[in-house]
C-alpha cells in the first residue's frame, strides 16, 4: 500500500499520522515516530515553524518587535485591558496554530471582581483561589480538556470557567463557591502546577465555609429546638468543609439559621 503522512504535534510528543489507503481511508493512529524511520523516514522529530497570532478576548499578543506573526518556540506575551488580570501557564509557539504544552489552553484575560461573597455566590468573581482546606485551586480549563471532569461527572457547564483557577459557583449549583484541587492518595497538600497531572488525584473542595452574610437577616430564626442547633453548631455542621456533606451543611442552614449565622460571625 501506499501510504500518504500527514503530521500534526501533540503535547505529548506523539504524532497524529493518517494513512490514506483503500482499507483504512480517513483514519488517524497516534504513533511514537521512532517506529516509523523506515515508513515514514522523512518525518520530522520536531516539527516547528512560524505561528500565528491568537486571538485573547478583552487583552493582545504582543510579538517580539512587533512581527506580524511569532517565532518558533517564542513564548506568547499577553497584555490584558484595564480591569482584567492574565491568567493561564506559560505557552510557546510550536508552528502555525499549535502551542505546546497545549494549544487548546492559552492565556486568558479574566475579570475578577469584588472579593465579597453574596448568597451562594452564583455571581461571585472574586479572586479567592485556595479553597477551605488550604489546597490551591488548579485552573478549570485543565482538568476540563484532561477529562477529570467526565471521569467525576462533573455538570460540564459549571465548569467551563476558563483557564483560570478562581473559586466560582457558575450556575449557582452548590451552596457557595468551589474549586477543583490536586490532592495526594494520603490526603497532603501538592503543588499547584500547569505540568504533568497525570499521577495526580483530583476533587471538588468549598472556597467559603459558609454562605454570603446577606443570608442572615435580624429576624433570621431556628426552625428546630435550641439544644439541636447548638449540637449542630458545636459538630461543624454549619460549615462547608466537605463537599460529601453538602446536603447535611445546607440541612442545618435551613433549619437553624440563626445559629449557624452566629458561629459564622455574621451577625
Amino acid at each position: 500500500n501506499n501510504y500518504k503522512a500527514v503530521v500534526s504535534t501533540q503535547s505529548t510528543g506523539m504524532y497524529r499520522v493518517r494513512r490514506n489507503c483503500p482499507n483504512r481511508c480517513n483514519t488517524c493512529h497516534l504513533v511514537d515516530p521512532s517506529k516509523f524511520h523506515t515508513a515514514v523516514n522523512w518525518m520530522p522529530k520536531e516539527p516547528q515553524g512560524y505561528c500565528n497570532i491568537p486571538d485573547i478576548p478583552n487583552g493582545r499578543v504582543v510579538p517580539a518587535d512587533n512581527k506580524p506573526y511569532l517565532d518558533p518556540q517564542e513564548k506568547l506575551v499577553v497584555e490584558c485591558d484595564p480591569g482584567y488580570t492574565l491568567t493561564g501557564g506559560e505557552v510557546s509557539c510550536v508552528i502555525q496554530d499549535v502551542f505546546s504544552p497545549d494549544s487548546r489552553i492559552l492565556p486568558e484575560c479574566t475579570k475578577v471582581g469584588t472579593p465579597v461573597l453574596e448568597g451562594n455566590g452564583a455571581h461571585y468573581t472574586g479572586p479567592r483561589n485556595i479553597s477551605t482546606t488550604g489546597r490551591p485551586c488548579v485552573s478549570w480549563s485543565r482538568q476540563l480538556y484532561s477529562g477529570a471532569a467526565f471521569v467525576r461527572r462533573v455538570n460540564l457547564p459549571a465548569i467551563s470557567n476558563g483557564n483560570h483557577r478562581f473559586c466560582r459557583n457558575t450556575g449557582g449549583s452548590k451552596a457557595v463557591p468551589y474549586c477543583i484541587v490536586n490532592v495526594n492518595t494520603d490526603n497532603h497538600v501538592t503543588e499547584s502546577r500547569d505540568g504533568d497531572d497525570t499521577h495526580v488525584t483530583t476533587k471538588v473542595e468549598f472556597c467559603f465555609s459558609h454562605p454570603g452574610c446577606d443570608m442572615c437577616k435580624p429576624d433570621s430564626q431556628d426552625v428546630y429546638e435550641a439544644e439541636y442547633c447548638s449540637e449542630a453548631v458545636r459538630q461543624g455542621k454549619c460549615e462547608y468543609n466537605d463537599s460529601e456533606k453538602e446536603q447535611l451543611t445546607s440541612f442545618a442552614w435551613e433549619n437553624c439559621r440563626r445559629s449557624c449565622c452566629e458561629a459564622s460571625d455574621c451577625n
